[in-house]
């Protein structure tokens, strides 16, 4: 049976074993062909991640992810994850910017959840109007 969800929780990427980092991610994205699900913080290999999640999963459906999101990361998701159905990006830092250009990049989105998001107003009516689109829009406590 294929591994259909993973979380990697972030001291899984800052750690070492015997002084070396974990940089084996990116190399075990590709080994998992069933992967729909994926949990992780954005901080370290990010664009590998994704990159080999574009390349190797095409069966992923759902992202979550925490931290900054920042334009290269959004334009990142954007690129390599075309055909995801559902993106979490709760208690991130989130500009404007980065979340226009998501939304921009995103057609098929079934959910977006930026609750508690820094970095836009969950108000902005050019944001709303984007939103408009995506089934469940989750906006709520951002600032």
């Amino acid at each position: 049976m294929a591994l259909k969800s993973l979380t990697l929780p972030r001291p899984f990427f800052f750690s070492t074993v015997e002084g070396v980092e974990l940089r084996c991610v990116p190399k075990l994205i590709n080994k998992r062909k069933g992967l729909e699900s994926i949990t992780l913080p954005t901080q370290s290999f990010f664009k590998e991640i994704v990159s080999q999640i574009y390349t190797n999963c095409e069966n992923l459906v759902a992202l979550t992810m925490e931290g900054r999101v920042g334009f290269e990361k959004a334009l990142a998701i954007v690129t390599f994850l075309p055909n995801i159905k559902k993106l979490v990006l709760c208690t991130s830092k989130l500009p404007r910017k980065n979340l226009l250009l998501i939304l921009a990049g995103f057609r098929e989105l079934e959910l977006l959840d930026v609750t508690n998001c820094r970095g836009f107003d969950a108000g902005d009516t050019e944001i709303l109007s984007k939103a408009s689109h995506i089934k469940t829009f989750k906006s709520e406590g951002t600032t």
